[in-house]
């Protein structure tokens, strides 16, 4: 597929019709710095049976684009006993693929455009979502609410500079809004933070979000629309 990634979605596409065992979920695909992207998706394969035990591999795929091209992908595979005992078992695989010139390029833009350095490991995570409360009703206050809430009444700027510096585009929304609620307590944003606030509003791709009893995938622009200072 020569490392396109429009046909590595065309080709995920067509295999889910032809191979209802396969299953390919796409998390998000958000930009990192313009011409820039990330993107993950979860992959169920169910290709066996056992007696009474159903096995399947549980997969994600981690890619890295430059302008629909892929620089960097990492699949990671582990196989799953899922009836009667629905526990992992021990085969577990990783593939691999980098290109490090575009991959350090890529932490050269970075740095001009964040004045940080790239962490690799706030890249792919999923365990974040943007949102006030989250989970079953009433719903309990996210721990990233609650902590730019602290910093907020601590006046604490340069923590939430620090989460608009990361690579996790959630962690980023989540500092927009903490610098939004320091502007209301009158509060002076400095003009190097505004600049990289508009980089954040100009993202395109998706995050994850959440209110009570709902969680969901949003637009980052549509995200920021009321957080405007």
């Amino acid at each position: 597929m020569k490392r396109d990634f429009q046909l590595f979605i065309n080709y995920a596409k067509e295999n889910i019709s032809e191979n209802n065992r396969i299953q390919i979920e796409q998390e998000y695909a958000r930009e990192i710095v313009e011409g820039y992207q990330e993107a993950l998706f979860k992959i169920t394969q169910t290709y066996g049976t056992i007696g009474n035990i159903v096995y399947s591999t549980n997969s994600k795929l981690k890619i890295i684009t430059k302008n629909n091209r892929i620089i960097f992908f990492n699949l990671e595979g582990k196989e799953i006993r899922n009836f009667p005992e629905n526990k992992e078992t021990t085969n577990d695989t990783t593939y691999q693929f980098s290109d490090q010139i575009k991959m350090n390029d890529l932490k050269k833009k970075f740095k001009e455009d964040y004045k940080a350095a790239l962490v690799e490991e706030e890249l792919f995570i999923d365990t974040i979502a943007v949102g006030i409360k989250c989970g079953h009703y009433p719903g309990e206050t996210t721990k990233e609410q609650t902590q730019i809430l602290k910093w907020v009444q601590a006046k604490d700027s340069i923590s939430l500079f620090q989460w608009l510096q990361s690579v996790n585009s959630e962690k980023q929304v989540y500092a927009v809004k903490g610098l939004y609620y320091l502007s209301l307590k009158g509060i002076t944003i400095s003009e190097e933070k505004k600049r990289i606030v508009e980089k954040i509003r100009r993202k395109k791709g998706t995050i994850y979000t959440c209110i009570p009893c709902d969680a969901s995938k949003s637009p980052i622009q549509e995200v920021l629309k009321p957080f405007m200072f």
